[in-house]
């Protein structure tokens, strides 16, 4: 009997045993399983289970291995995976992982890669980057070949305001206008008076039309200065038909502002609508959405309160 005992004991401790090797050893498994699927240019079969696996830290930690891959398209894999799981985590510790890993990777050679890489760093929120996150940014930033619209947007965003001055000399020629650009407005975003100057005043300047409201307001709205999103206002408050509408089979003039209040939505506090995950309002009736977003925008006056902790 006691036999009996002793050997039903170890067979449940052996079987405890296999199945926690097992369990430890899967995420890294799949994630191989992932990634030879990629390298053979195949969509992965398991692509749900490492995107939605629950032991997010244990792939985190296996994920770094890929970055160094010979396959643009492994290291860029593994980039993807990396802030899926950053993103979606409620662990600041998670989150702050994944940024720390992905900054590492911005020296991948392949162009195409860096900007996915500046593209998924700008997705998370500014409290996700930790001092050693920060420091890694500034130190990619003193080598030039780095200095890029991105990382200067990434870096007035996190409000690294001791790179201030190295910043400035770029707002002016022989650097290229998209840099020149990209560094006044995140000057812009530190506060910098002389920047938000120049950058209004360059916008109010540009004849309202579509491709202003596409293409320059959302960098107004980067900035998160009130001189800005005050000059979004007077366009919210305005009838005038200087867009146009969204279907290409009936397109029609129709005023900037049903844009501008889309656009804004996400930055503001205590905003009177919401927006779906594609930037799109949730509404039925958008000139009754209009009517609200302006009666409560001239309530707030100058006291709107701008959301800062995203880019």
């Amino acid at each position: 009997m006691k036999f009996m005992r002793a050997f039903f004991f170890l067979f449940i401790t052996s079987t405890l045993l296999v199945q926690s090797i097992m369990s430890h050893g899967q995420p890294a498994y799949e994630l191989e399983r992932y990634m030879s699927d990629v390298r053979a240019s195949q969509t992965p079969h398991n692509k749900e289970v490492v995107m939605n696996a629950s032991s997010v830290n244990a792939i985190l930690k296996a994920i770094p291995t890929y970055y160094r891959d010979s396959l643009s398209s492994v290291r860029s894999a593994a980039y993807t995976v990396t802030a899926s799981h950053g993103l979606k985590s409620k662990e600041q510790a998670t989150r702050s992982l994944a940024v720390s890993i992905l900054v590492l990777a911005v020296h991948d050679k392949d162009a195409g890669n860096v900007g996915q890489l500046w593209n998924l760093l700008s997705k998370f929120n500014r409290m996700d980057f930790n001092q050693d996150a920060r420091d890694s940014l500034k130190s990619v930033f003193h080598k030039s070949q780095y200095q890029t619209p991105q990382l200067l947007k990434l870096i007035g965003f996190l409000e690294i305001t001791e790179l201030i001055e190295e910043i400035r000399p770029l707002t002016l020629p022989p650097y290229n206008k998209q840099v020149r650009w990209a560094a006044m407005l995140a000057l812009a975003r530190m506060g910098d008076a002389a920047s938000i100057e120049s950058v209004m005043q360059r916008s109010q300047k540009l004849k309202l039309n579509d491709d202003v409201v596409y293409e320059i307001f959302p960098d107004l709205i980067y900035t998160r200065q009130q001189t800005a999103i005050q000059y979004l206002i007077t366009v919210i408050q305005s009838d005038d038909k200087n867009c146009h509408s969204a279907d290409a089979e009936n397109e029609m003039p129709i005023p900037c502002a049903y844009r501008v209040m889309e656009q804004l939505a996400p930055v503001v506090e205590g905003y009177p609508i919401l927006v779906d995950a594609s930037g799109d309002i949730r509404t039925k009736n958008y000139e009754k959405a209009l009517s609200e977003v302006r009666k409560w925008v001239t309530k707030q006056g100058t006291n709107l309160k701008i959301k800062k902790e995203s880019m």
